[in-house]
């Protein structure tokens, strides 16, 4: 599908299993695939809302160092706090009670939602 074009760039959610099958169907030697797992199909509105969309375009178009440079902002999305919300609703789901309690920990070191404090203290008391 891609092969006509330059190059391309594509960025989606490996856990949301819509976005997974169609990556599967772009894979080129002019395509350049990167992963932002724990984003729920958010990944559009975390670049909208930390104002990073024009920063994700310039450094993915940085040619050799579009892969440090997209690293680099994938490091900003733990300034967003649905990014910690779908990490901790991961770990409960899979009955990981430590991993848990470190997102909880790591979340509360950001932001100061009740959300994380009321799990972690009740992950604490098992």
């Amino acid at each position: 599908m891609l092969a006509s074009a330059e190059a391309a760039t594509i960025i989606y959610d490996p856990k949301v299993p819509e976005e997974a099958m169609h990556v599967s169907l772009f894979h080129a030697d002019n395509t350049k695939i990167y992963r932002m797992p724990f984003l729920s199909g958010h990944i559009e509105k975390i670049f909208l809302s930390q104002n990073l969309f024009k920063d994700v375009i310039l450094r993915i178009n940085d040619g050799e160092n579009a892969t440090k440079g997209f690293v680099d902002l994938l490091r900003r999305r733990r300034k967003y706090v649905n990014y910690y919300r779908i990490l901790l609703s991961t770990t409960d789901s899979m009955r990981r009670p430590y991993l848990s309690k470190l997102v909880c920990r790591a979340a509360l070191k950001v932001f100061r939602k009740p959300r994380f404090r009321k799990r972690l203290s009740e992950l604490e008391t098992l």
